[in-house]
Protein backbone atom coordinates (compact mmCIF):
# COMPACT_ATOMS: atom_id res chain seq x y z
CA UNK A 1 0.00 0.00 0.00
CA UNK A 2 1.08 3.87 -0.53
CA UNK A 3 1.94 5.72 2.73
CA UNK A 4 -0.95 7.85 1.78
CA UNK A 5 -3.70 5.33 1.44
CA UNK A 6 -2.18 4.00 5.33
CA UNK A 7 -2.44 7.19 6.48
CA UNK A 8 -5.87 7.68 5.51
CA UNK A 9 -6.73 4.37 7.16
CA UNK A 10 -5.22 5.53 10.57
CA UNK A 11 -6.66 8.69 10.45
CA UNK A 12 -10.33 7.17 9.97
CA UNK A 13 -9.68 4.66 13.16
CA UNK A 14 -7.88 7.52 15.19
CA UNK A 15 -11.91 9.32 15.68
CA UNK A 16 -12.53 6.10 17.30
CA UNK A 17 -10.05 6.71 20.07
CA UNK A 18 -10.82 10.67 20.38
CA UNK A 19 -14.59 9.24 20.82
CA UNK A 20 -13.88 6.58 23.86
CA UNK A 21 -11.84 9.52 25.27
CA UNK A 22 -14.52 12.10 25.78
CA UNK A 23 -16.94 9.41 27.04
CA UNK A 24 -14.43 8.51 29.64
CA UNK A 25 -13.85 12.33 30.66
CA UNK A 26 -17.78 12.19 30.80
CA UNK A 27 -17.98 9.34 33.19
CA UNK A 28 -15.25 10.62 35.41
CA UNK A 29 -16.66 14.15 35.38
CA UNK A 30 -20.20 12.55 36.77
CA UNK A 31 -18.15 10.27 39.49
CA UNK A 32 -16.35 13.09 40.58
CA UNK A 33 -19.62 15.16 40.99
CA UNK A 34 -21.82 11.94 42.82
CA UNK A 35 -18.45 11.25 44.82
CA UNK A 36 -17.02 13.92 45.91
CA UNK A 37 -13.71 12.32 45.37
CA UNK A 38 -10.51 13.73 43.65
CA UNK A 39 -9.65 12.29 40.13
CA UNK A 40 -6.55 10.46 41.71
CA UNK A 41 -8.59 8.70 43.45
CA UNK A 42 -10.80 7.26 40.98
CA UNK A 43 -9.92 5.59 37.64
CA UNK A 44 -12.38 4.96 34.74
CA UNK A 45 -11.81 2.81 31.67
CA UNK A 46 -14.19 2.04 28.77
CA UNK A 47 -14.55 -1.53 27.20
CA UNK A 48 -17.41 -0.91 25.67
CA UNK A 49 -20.30 -2.43 26.69
CA UNK A 50 -18.76 -2.13 29.61
CA UNK A 51 -17.78 1.00 32.27
CA UNK A 52 -14.64 0.12 34.45
CA UNK A 53 -14.65 2.02 37.80
CA UNK A 54 -11.43 1.68 39.92
CA UNK A 55 -11.29 2.99 43.49
CA UNK A 56 -10.78 1.58 47.08
CA UNK A 57 -13.38 3.85 48.15
CA UNK A 58 -16.37 1.79 48.84
CA UNK A 59 -18.82 4.56 49.67
CA UNK A 60 -18.16 6.03 46.32
CA UNK A 61 -18.83 2.36 44.76
CA UNK A 62 -22.19 2.58 46.57
CA UNK A 63 -22.90 5.97 45.44
CA UNK A 64 -22.30 5.48 41.87
CA UNK A 65 -24.11 2.15 41.64
CA UNK A 66 -27.09 3.68 43.31
CA UNK A 67 -27.53 6.24 40.81
CA UNK A 68 -26.04 4.62 37.96
CA UNK A 69 -29.60 4.71 35.77
CA UNK A 70 -28.85 9.08 36.13
CA UNK A 71 -25.72 8.54 34.28
CA UNK A 72 -27.07 5.32 31.76
CA UNK A 73 -29.73 8.06 30.55
CA UNK A 74 -27.00 11.24 29.95
CA UNK A 75 -24.87 8.64 28.24
CA UNK A 76 -27.46 7.46 25.92
CA UNK A 77 -29.03 11.26 25.10
CA UNK A 78 -25.54 12.48 24.52
CA UNK A 79 -23.63 9.39 22.68
CA UNK A 80 -26.63 7.41 21.34
CA UNK A 81 -26.22 3.41 20.78
CA UNK A 82 -22.43 3.61 21.17
CA UNK A 83 -23.17 4.18 25.29
CA UNK A 84 -21.48 2.00 27.09
CA UNK A 85 -24.66 0.41 29.18
CA UNK A 86 -23.17 -1.77 32.59
CA UNK A 87 -20.85 -0.69 35.44
CA UNK A 88 -17.81 -3.20 36.59
CA UNK A 89 -16.06 -2.31 39.78
CA UNK A 90 -12.25 -3.05 41.02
Amino acid sequence: MPFKQIFDLLRRFENIRTHKKIIEEEILEWCLKKTNLKSEDISIKVRRPHIIVATQNMGAKTAIFTSQNSLFQLLKAKFGDKAPDSFLFK
